[in-house]
Protein backbone atom coordinates (compact mmCIF):
# COMPACT_ATOMS: atom_id res chain seq x y z
CA UNK A 1 0.00 0.00 0.00
CA UNK A 2 2.92 2.33 0.60
CA UNK A 3 3.91 1.96 -3.04
CA UNK A 4 0.35 2.56 -4.18
CA UNK A 5 0.09 5.73 -2.13
CA UNK A 6 3.37 6.86 -3.67
CA UNK A 7 1.95 6.35 -7.15
CA UNK A 8 -1.33 8.01 -6.26
CA UNK A 9 0.49 11.07 -4.96
CA UNK A 10 2.39 11.19 -8.23
CA UNK A 11 -0.51 10.98 -10.67
CA UNK A 12 -3.74 11.82 -8.80
CA UNK A 13 -4.98 14.52 -11.12
CA UNK A 14 -8.65 14.35 -10.21
CA UNK A 15 -8.13 14.96 -6.50
CA UNK A 16 -6.52 18.36 -7.08
CA UNK A 17 -7.62 21.55 -8.78
CA UNK A 18 -7.40 22.00 -12.53
CA UNK A 19 -4.52 24.39 -11.99
CA UNK A 20 -2.63 21.77 -9.99
CA UNK A 21 -3.43 19.12 -12.59
CA UNK A 22 -2.00 21.34 -15.30
CA UNK A 23 1.11 21.87 -13.19
CA UNK A 24 1.66 18.14 -12.70
CA UNK A 25 1.08 17.37 -16.35
CA UNK A 26 3.27 20.24 -17.44
CA UNK A 27 6.12 18.70 -15.45
CA UNK A 28 6.01 15.61 -17.67
CA UNK A 29 5.23 17.54 -20.84
CA UNK A 30 8.14 19.93 -20.40
CA UNK A 31 10.69 17.42 -19.08
CA UNK A 32 12.45 16.84 -22.38
CA UNK A 33 12.30 20.50 -23.38
CA UNK A 34 13.83 21.62 -20.08
CA UNK A 35 16.65 19.12 -20.13
CA UNK A 36 17.37 19.49 -23.88
CA UNK A 37 19.67 16.53 -24.18
CA UNK A 38 18.82 16.05 -27.82
CA UNK A 39 20.73 19.22 -28.69
CA UNK A 40 23.79 17.81 -26.91
CA UNK A 41 23.73 14.21 -28.10
CA UNK A 42 27.46 13.61 -27.93
CA UNK A 43 27.69 14.96 -24.40
CA UNK A 44 24.68 12.89 -23.40
CA UNK A 45 26.23 9.67 -24.71
CA UNK A 46 29.29 10.39 -22.57
CA UNK A 47 27.00 11.01 -19.60
CA UNK A 48 25.22 7.67 -20.15
CA UNK A 49 28.57 5.90 -20.27
CA UNK A 50 29.57 7.56 -17.02
CA UNK A 51 26.29 6.56 -15.40
CA UNK A 52 26.81 3.00 -16.59
CA UNK A 53 30.26 2.81 -15.07
CA UNK A 54 29.60 4.82 -11.93
CA UNK A 55 26.03 4.26 -10.75
CA UNK A 56 26.02 6.73 -7.87
CA UNK A 57 22.48 8.04 -7.41
CA UNK A 58 21.81 10.89 -5.04
CA UNK A 59 19.00 8.92 -3.37
CA UNK A 60 18.54 5.15 -3.12
CA UNK A 61 15.29 4.33 -1.45
CA UNK A 62 12.73 1.54 -1.35
CA UNK A 63 9.11 2.47 -0.60
CA UNK A 64 7.88 -0.31 1.67
CA UNK A 65 4.56 -1.21 3.21
CA UNK A 66 6.37 -3.84 5.24
CA UNK A 67 9.31 -6.11 4.66
CA UNK A 68 7.29 -8.23 2.25
CA UNK A 69 6.53 -5.66 -0.44
CA UNK A 70 8.66 -2.74 -1.58
CA UNK A 71 8.81 -0.67 -4.76
CA UNK A 72 11.21 1.86 -6.25
CA UNK A 73 10.93 4.07 -9.33
CA UNK A 74 13.49 5.14 -11.89
CA UNK A 75 15.14 7.48 -12.21
CA UNK A 76 14.37 9.24 -8.91
CA UNK A 77 14.86 6.40 -6.40
CA UNK A 78 18.34 5.23 -7.35
CA UNK A 79 17.15 1.82 -8.53
CA UNK A 80 20.55 0.87 -9.94
CA UNK A 81 22.17 1.27 -6.55
CA UNK A 82 19.37 -0.70 -4.89
CA UNK A 83 19.81 -3.61 -7.33
CA UNK A 84 23.57 -3.59 -6.81
CA UNK A 85 23.15 -3.71 -3.03
CA UNK A 86 20.78 -6.68 -3.27
CA UNK A 87 23.17 -8.64 -5.50
CA UNK A 88 26.16 -7.81 -3.31
CA UNK A 89 24.25 -9.13 -0.29
CA UNK A 90 23.61 -12.52 -1.96
CA UNK A 91 25.16 -15.34 0.05
CA UNK A 92 24.09 -18.63 -1.52
CA UNK A 93 22.36 -18.27 -4.90
CA UNK A 94 21.15 -16.00 -7.66
CA UNK A 95 18.55 -17.09 -10.22
CA UNK A 96 17.68 -14.88 -13.18
CA UNK A 97 14.91 -15.24 -15.78
CA UNK A 98 15.15 -12.03 -17.77
CA UNK A 99 14.67 -10.69 -21.27
CA UNK A 100 18.15 -9.23 -21.18
CA UNK A 101 20.91 -8.55 -18.68
CA UNK A 102 23.57 -6.33 -20.14
CA UNK A 103 24.54 -3.50 -17.82
CA UNK A 104 28.37 -3.51 -17.56
CA UNK A 105 28.43 -2.85 -13.82
CA UNK A 106 25.98 -5.68 -13.15
CA UNK A 107 27.89 -8.07 -15.41
CA UNK A 108 31.10 -7.27 -13.57
CA UNK A 109 29.37 -7.77 -10.23
CA UNK A 110 27.94 -11.12 -11.33
CA UNK A 111 31.41 -12.29 -12.29
CA UNK A 112 32.71 -11.24 -8.88
CA UNK A 113 29.97 -13.23 -7.15
CA UNK A 114 30.72 -16.24 -9.35
CA UNK A 115 34.37 -16.00 -8.37
CA UNK A 116 33.32 -15.92 -4.71
CA UNK A 117 31.48 -19.21 -5.23
CA UNK A 118 27.88 -17.97 -5.43
CA UNK A 119 25.59 -20.35 -7.32
CA UNK A 120 24.34 -18.44 -10.37
CA UNK A 121 21.76 -19.53 -12.95
CA UNK A 122 20.81 -17.19 -15.80
CA UNK A 123 17.97 -17.71 -18.26
CA UNK A 124 17.72 -15.29 -21.17
CA UNK A 125 15.27 -14.91 -24.03
CA UNK A 126 16.70 -16.79 -27.03
CA UNK A 127 16.62 -13.85 -29.42
CA UNK A 128 17.98 -11.40 -26.88
CA UNK A 129 20.78 -13.77 -25.82
CA UNK A 130 22.27 -13.55 -29.31
CA UNK A 131 21.54 -9.87 -29.91
CA UNK A 132 23.27 -8.80 -26.70
CA UNK A 133 26.73 -9.96 -25.53
CA UNK A 134 25.67 -11.06 -22.05
CA UNK A 135 27.02 -14.60 -22.26
CA UNK A 136 30.27 -13.37 -23.79
CA UNK A 137 30.81 -11.18 -20.72
CA UNK A 138 29.99 -13.74 -18.01
CA UNK A 139 32.55 -16.37 -16.99
CA UNK A 140 30.68 -19.56 -17.88
CA UNK A 141 33.73 -21.75 -17.25
CA UNK A 142 33.02 -21.99 -13.53
CA UNK A 143 31.10 -25.01 -12.24
CA UNK A 144 28.83 -22.81 -10.09
CA UNK A 145 27.30 -20.93 -13.05
CA UNK A 146 24.70 -22.19 -15.52
CA UNK A 147 23.21 -20.34 -18.47
CA UNK A 148 20.29 -21.03 -20.81
CA UNK A 149 18.57 -19.63 -23.89
CA UNK A 150 14.78 -19.93 -23.97
CA UNK A 151 13.06 -19.77 -27.38
CA UNK A 152 9.34 -19.17 -27.79
CA UNK A 153 7.48 -21.61 -30.05
CA UNK A 154 4.29 -19.61 -30.48
CA UNK A 155 5.41 -17.83 -33.67
CA UNK A 156 5.36 -14.17 -34.62
CA UNK A 157 7.57 -12.18 -32.30
CA UNK A 158 6.74 -13.37 -28.76
CA UNK A 159 9.47 -13.16 -26.16
CA UNK A 160 10.42 -14.46 -22.78
CA UNK A 161 9.99 -10.97 -21.37
CA UNK A 162 10.31 -11.64 -17.65
CA UNK A 163 12.37 -9.50 -15.30
CA UNK A 164 12.84 -11.97 -12.45
CA UNK A 165 15.77 -12.10 -10.06
CA UNK A 166 15.62 -14.45 -7.07
CA UNK A 167 18.30 -13.90 -4.43
CA UNK A 168 19.12 -16.57 -1.84
CA UNK A 169 15.74 -18.22 -2.51
CA UNK A 170 14.01 -15.59 -0.39
CA UNK A 171 14.07 -12.21 -2.19
CA UNK A 172 12.57 -11.43 -5.59
CA UNK A 173 13.29 -8.36 -7.72
CA UNK A 174 10.88 -7.80 -10.58
CA UNK A 175 8.90 -5.04 -12.30
CA UNK A 176 8.89 -3.19 -15.60
CA UNK A 177 12.62 -2.50 -15.83
CA UNK A 178 15.10 -4.52 -17.82
CA UNK A 179 18.51 -4.87 -16.19
CA UNK A 180 20.11 -2.38 -18.57
CA UNK A 181 21.25 1.24 -18.59
CA UNK A 182 17.93 2.41 -19.99
CA UNK A 183 15.88 0.26 -17.65
CA UNK A 184 17.66 1.13 -14.42
CA UNK A 185 18.90 4.65 -15.07
CA UNK A 186 16.94 6.52 -17.70
CA UNK A 187 13.44 5.20 -18.44
CA UNK A 188 10.46 5.83 -16.20
CA UNK A 189 10.30 2.33 -14.67
CA UNK A 190 9.45 0.45 -11.51
CA UNK A 191 11.20 -2.37 -9.64
CA UNK A 192 9.52 -4.34 -6.87
CA UNK A 193 11.24 -6.16 -4.04
CA UNK A 194 9.21 -9.09 -2.71
CA UNK A 195 9.92 -11.22 0.33
CA UNK A 196 6.67 -13.15 0.57
CA UNK A 197 6.83 -16.96 0.67
CA UNK A 198 3.36 -17.17 -0.89
CA UNK A 199 4.59 -15.37 -4.02
CA UNK A 200 8.10 -16.79 -3.95
CA UNK A 201 6.89 -20.37 -4.39
CA UNK A 202 5.16 -19.89 -7.80
CA UNK A 203 7.93 -17.58 -9.03
CA UNK A 204 10.58 -20.20 -8.31
CA UNK A 205 8.36 -22.86 -9.92
CA UNK A 206 8.01 -20.71 -13.06
CA UNK A 207 11.78 -20.26 -13.32
CA UNK A 208 12.30 -24.02 -12.95
CA UNK A 209 9.72 -24.63 -15.66
CA UNK A 210 11.32 -22.15 -18.07
CA UNK A 211 14.75 -23.65 -17.37
CA UNK A 212 13.45 -27.15 -18.12
CA UNK A 213 11.96 -25.99 -21.43
CA UNK A 214 15.17 -24.19 -22.41
CA UNK A 215 17.40 -27.14 -21.50
CA UNK A 216 15.24 -29.70 -23.33
CA UNK A 217 15.18 -27.54 -26.45
CA UNK A 218 18.96 -27.31 -26.30
CA UNK A 219 19.39 -31.05 -25.79
CA UNK A 220 17.32 -31.81 -28.88
CA UNK A 221 18.47 -29.06 -31.25
CA UNK A 222 21.90 -27.80 -30.13
CA UNK A 223 25.46 -29.02 -29.80
CA UNK A 224 27.47 -28.50 -26.64
CA UNK A 225 26.92 -28.30 -22.89
CA UNK A 226 23.30 -27.27 -22.43
CA UNK A 227 24.10 -25.80 -18.99
CA UNK A 228 26.48 -23.32 -20.64
CA UNK A 229 24.29 -21.64 -23.30
CA UNK A 230 25.81 -23.18 -26.45
CA UNK A 231 25.44 -21.23 -29.67
CA UNK A 232 25.17 -23.93 -32.36
CA UNK A 233 21.48 -24.70 -32.83
CA UNK A 234 19.85 -26.57 -35.70
CA UNK A 235 19.73 -23.95 -38.52
CA UNK A 236 16.04 -24.47 -39.33
CA UNK A 237 15.07 -24.16 -35.69
CA UNK A 238 17.41 -21.22 -35.11
CA UNK A 239 15.62 -19.37 -37.91
CA UNK A 240 12.27 -20.21 -36.32
CA UNK A 241 13.43 -19.12 -32.84
CA UNK A 242 14.75 -15.83 -34.23
CA UNK A 243 12.06 -15.01 -36.82
CA UNK A 244 8.98 -16.80 -35.50
CA UNK A 245 8.35 -18.63 -38.77
CA UNK A 246 9.63 -21.44 -40.98
CA UNK A 247 10.58 -21.16 -44.64
CA UNK A 248 8.12 -22.54 -47.18
CA UNK A 249 10.92 -24.62 -48.71
CA UNK A 250 11.12 -26.57 -45.43
CA UNK A 251 7.40 -27.42 -45.41
CA UNK A 252 4.84 -29.56 -47.21
CA UNK A 253 3.22 -26.33 -48.30
CA UNK A 254 0.32 -28.00 -50.14
CA UNK A 255 -0.96 -29.73 -47.00
CA UNK A 256 -3.72 -28.07 -45.03
CA UNK A 257 -2.48 -25.64 -42.37
CA UNK A 258 1.19 -25.90 -43.28
CA UNK A 259 1.48 -22.43 -44.80
CA UNK A 260 0.53 -20.97 -41.42
CA UNK A 261 3.95 -22.06 -40.13
CA UNK A 262 5.56 -19.80 -42.73
CA UNK A 263 3.20 -16.93 -41.85
CA UNK A 264 4.27 -16.56 -38.22
CA UNK A 265 1.54 -18.64 -36.58
CA UNK A 266 4.00 -20.84 -34.72
CA UNK A 267 3.73 -24.42 -33.50
CA UNK A 268 2.13 -23.91 -30.11
CA UNK A 269 -0.83 -22.01 -28.70
CA UNK A 270 -0.81 -19.74 -25.64
CA UNK A 271 -0.91 -22.82 -23.37
CA UNK A 272 2.26 -24.24 -25.00
CA UNK A 273 0.17 -27.02 -26.52
CA UNK A 274 0.35 -27.99 -30.21
CA UNK A 275 -2.05 -25.82 -32.25
CA UNK A 276 -3.03 -28.74 -34.45
CA UNK A 277 -1.91 -32.37 -34.60
CA UNK A 278 -1.41 -32.17 -38.35
CA UNK A 279 1.27 -29.46 -38.06
CA UNK A 280 4.00 -31.99 -37.31
CA UNK A 281 3.31 -33.63 -40.68
CA UNK A 282 4.20 -30.38 -42.43
CA UNK A 283 7.96 -30.85 -42.26
CA UNK A 284 9.84 -32.34 -45.20
CA UNK A 285 12.80 -33.51 -43.10
CA UNK A 286 11.70 -36.69 -41.24
CA UNK A 287 14.46 -36.31 -38.64
CA UNK A 288 13.29 -32.77 -37.85
CA UNK A 289 9.73 -34.03 -37.53
CA UNK A 290 10.83 -36.70 -35.03
CA UNK A 291 12.74 -34.18 -32.94
CA UNK A 292 9.82 -31.76 -32.96
CA UNK A 293 7.49 -34.51 -31.80
CA UNK A 294 9.79 -35.10 -28.82
CA UNK A 295 10.01 -31.40 -28.00
CA UNK A 296 6.28 -30.71 -28.34
CA UNK A 297 5.46 -33.71 -26.13
CA UNK A 298 7.83 -32.40 -23.46
CA UNK A 299 6.34 -28.91 -23.57
CA UNK A 300 2.82 -30.36 -23.39
CA UNK A 301 3.59 -32.29 -20.20
CA UNK A 302 5.74 -29.60 -18.55
CA UNK A 303 3.65 -26.42 -19.00
CA UNK A 304 1.47 -25.61 -16.00
CA UNK A 305 -0.89 -22.92 -14.76
CA UNK A 306 0.02 -20.93 -11.68
CA UNK A 307 -1.98 -23.39 -9.56
CA UNK A 308 0.18 -26.30 -10.73
CA UNK A 309 -2.34 -27.93 -13.09
CA UNK A 310 -1.13 -28.92 -16.54
CA UNK A 311 -2.32 -26.53 -19.27
CA UNK A 312 -3.68 -29.42 -21.32
CA UNK A 313 -6.65 -29.22 -18.95
CA UNK A 314 -9.39 -26.63 -19.27
CA UNK A 315 -8.24 -23.03 -18.58
CA UNK A 316 -8.53 -22.06 -14.97
CA UNK A 317 -10.91 -19.47 -13.56
CA UNK A 318 -9.75 -16.14 -12.20
CA UNK A 319 -7.21 -16.89 -9.44
CA UNK A 320 -7.51 -13.38 -8.03
CA UNK A 321 -10.87 -14.23 -6.49
CA UNK A 322 -9.28 -15.38 -3.25
CA UNK A 323 -8.61 -14.10 0.27
CA UNK A 324 -4.87 -13.91 -0.40
CA UNK A 325 -3.29 -10.44 -0.05
CA UNK A 326 -1.20 -10.74 -3.22
CA UNK A 327 -1.04 -12.90 -6.34
CA UNK A 328 1.28 -13.49 -9.26
CA UNK A 329 0.45 -14.64 -12.79
CA UNK A 330 2.59 -15.60 -15.79
CA UNK A 331 1.71 -15.02 -19.42
CA UNK A 332 0.47 -16.20 -21.69
CA UNK A 333 -0.80 -19.36 -20.01
CA UNK A 334 -2.35 -17.75 -16.92
CA UNK A 335 -5.50 -15.61 -17.37
CA UNK A 336 -3.86 -12.20 -17.02
CA UNK A 337 -6.49 -10.43 -19.11
CA UNK A 338 -9.21 -11.98 -16.99
CA UNK A 339 -7.48 -10.79 -13.83
CA UNK A 340 -7.33 -7.22 -15.15
CA UNK A 341 -10.94 -7.17 -16.30
CA UNK A 342 -11.97 -8.58 -12.92
CA UNK A 343 -10.79 -5.35 -11.28
CA UNK A 344 -12.60 -3.28 -13.92
CA UNK A 345 -15.79 -5.24 -13.21
CA UNK A 346 -15.46 -4.39 -9.53
CA UNK A 347 -14.90 -0.72 -10.38
CA UNK A 348 -17.96 -0.69 -12.65
CA UNK A 349 -20.19 -1.62 -9.70
CA UNK A 350 -19.61 1.85 -8.23
CA UNK A 351 -17.90 3.95 -10.92
CA UNK A 352 -18.71 7.31 -9.34
CA UNK A 353 -16.85 6.30 -6.18
CA UNK A 354 -13.84 4.75 -7.93
CA UNK A 355 -10.69 6.20 -9.45
CA UNK A 356 -8.37 4.28 -11.76
CA UNK A 357 -4.82 5.26 -12.61
CA UNK A 358 -2.86 3.61 -15.42
CA UNK A 359 0.80 4.19 -16.25
CA UNK A 360 1.70 2.33 -19.39
CA UNK A 361 4.02 2.26 -22.35
CA UNK A 362 1.07 1.65 -24.68
CA UNK A 363 -2.33 -0.05 -24.83
CA UNK A 364 -3.27 -2.23 -27.81
CA UNK A 365 -5.45 -4.87 -26.14
CA UNK A 366 -9.02 -4.45 -27.43
CA UNK A 367 -10.70 -6.00 -24.39
CA UNK A 368 -8.84 -3.75 -21.96
CA UNK A 369 -9.78 -0.71 -24.03
CA UNK A 370 -13.41 -1.89 -23.99
CA UNK A 371 -13.37 -1.79 -20.20
CA UNK A 372 -11.60 1.57 -20.07
CA UNK A 373 -14.33 3.06 -22.26
CA UNK A 374 -17.13 1.39 -20.27
CA UNK A 375 -15.75 2.82 -17.04
CA UNK A 376 -15.32 6.29 -18.55
CA UNK A 377 -18.84 6.26 -20.06
CA UNK A 378 -20.26 5.19 -16.69
CA UNK A 379 -18.87 8.38 -15.17
CA UNK A 380 -15.80 6.85 -13.53
CA UNK A 381 -12.63 8.91 -13.12
CA UNK A 382 -9.73 7.35 -15.01
CA UNK A 383 -6.33 8.93 -15.62
CA UNK A 384 -3.77 7.40 -17.95
CA UNK A 385 -0.08 8.13 -18.47
CA UNK A 386 0.92 7.09 -21.99
CA UNK A 387 4.34 7.18 -23.65
CA UNK A 388 4.39 9.95 -26.26
CA UNK A 389 6.72 8.13 -28.66
CA UNK A 390 4.37 5.12 -28.74
CA UNK A 391 1.48 7.50 -29.46
CA UNK A 392 3.25 8.61 -32.64
CA UNK A 393 4.48 5.12 -33.62
CA UNK A 394 2.25 3.38 -36.19
CA UNK A 395 3.02 -0.02 -34.71
CA UNK A 396 1.25 0.88 -31.45
CA UNK A 397 -1.79 2.81 -32.69
CA UNK A 398 -4.34 -0.02 -32.98
CA UNK A 399 -6.60 1.46 -30.30
CA UNK A 400 -5.78 5.18 -30.58
CA UNK A 401 -9.01 6.01 -32.43
CA UNK A 402 -11.13 4.51 -29.64
CA UNK A 403 -9.01 5.90 -26.81
CA UNK A 404 -9.26 9.38 -28.33
CA UNK A 405 -12.74 9.74 -26.83
CA UNK A 406 -10.99 10.20 -23.46
CA UNK A 407 -8.84 13.00 -24.85
CA UNK A 408 -5.06 13.31 -25.10
CA UNK A 409 -3.17 15.88 -23.04
CA UNK A 410 0.14 16.82 -24.67
CA UNK A 411 1.87 19.02 -27.24
CA UNK A 412 -0.76 20.62 -29.45
CA UNK A 413 1.04 19.99 -32.72
CA UNK A 414 1.74 16.32 -32.00
CA UNK A 415 -1.76 15.54 -30.71
CA UNK A 416 -3.54 17.36 -33.51
CA UNK A 417 -1.33 15.94 -36.27
CA UNK A 418 -1.65 12.33 -35.08
CA UNK A 419 -5.40 12.49 -34.64
CA UNK A 420 -5.81 14.26 -37.99
CA UNK A 421 -4.14 11.27 -39.66
CA UNK A 422 -6.99 9.04 -38.49
CA UNK A 423 -9.57 11.77 -39.12
CA UNK A 424 -10.77 12.38 -35.59
CA UNK A 425 -10.54 15.31 -33.19
CA UNK A 426 -9.60 15.57 -29.54
CA UNK A 427 -12.67 16.24 -27.36
CA UNK A 428 -10.81 19.17 -25.72
CA UNK A 429 -7.79 21.29 -26.65
CA UNK A 430 -4.60 19.24 -26.05
CA UNK A 431 -3.60 21.31 -23.02
CA UNK A 432 -7.00 21.12 -21.35
CA UNK A 433 -6.78 19.16 -18.05
CA UNK A 434 -10.15 17.52 -18.78
CA UNK A 435 -8.32 15.19 -21.17
CA UNK A 436 -7.81 11.84 -19.48
CA UNK A 437 -4.68 10.54 -21.25
CA UNK A 438 -1.45 12.38 -20.57
CA UNK A 439 1.36 11.91 -23.09
CA UNK A 440 4.71 11.63 -21.34
CA UNK A 441 7.88 12.50 -23.22
CA UNK A 442 11.10 11.10 -21.79
CA UNK A 443 14.09 12.79 -23.40
CA UNK A 444 16.64 11.44 -20.94
CA UNK A 445 17.75 8.39 -22.96
CA UNK A 446 19.24 8.62 -26.42
CA UNK A 447 16.96 6.41 -28.51
CA UNK A 448 14.83 3.82 -26.77
CA UNK A 449 13.99 5.57 -23.51
CA UNK A 450 10.38 5.90 -22.60
CA UNK A 451 7.67 5.78 -20.03
CA UNK A 452 8.01 2.01 -19.60
CA UNK A 453 5.66 1.39 -16.66
CA UNK A 454 2.99 -1.31 -16.74
CA UNK A 455 0.84 -0.80 -13.68
CA UNK A 456 -2.66 0.17 -12.60
CA UNK A 457 -4.02 1.51 -9.33
CA UNK A 458 -7.70 0.83 -8.59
Amino acid sequence: MCALRYVQNLITFSSVSHERAVHIRKFYFDLGRRIRYRKRMKKFKMLMLLLSLLPLPLIANWHCQNRKYCVAFTPEDGVMDLVIKEIKAAKTSLHLAVYNFKHPVLLKLINQKIEEGLKVEILLDYQSSFKHPTYNEIDLSKSNVKAYRLPVLRGGNPQMHNKLMVIDNKTVLTGSANFSSYGLLANFENVMKIEDSHLLKPIKAEIRELKALAKKTCQIFAQGDCDKAPQNYHPIMDHFFMKGSFKLSELQATQKGCKSLANGKGLLNRFNQLRSDRLLNCFIDPDLKTKLQELVAFYSKRETFIDGRNTIEAPQTNPLISPLPANVLFGPEDPIQLAITYHFEKALKSPLKTRIYLATNFITNKTIVDYILKFHQAGGDIQILFDQDRFTNKGFQFQIRRLATLGFFGPEQIVNEQLAKIKIENPYPPKDPRNKITLVKNSLPVKYGSLHHKFAVF
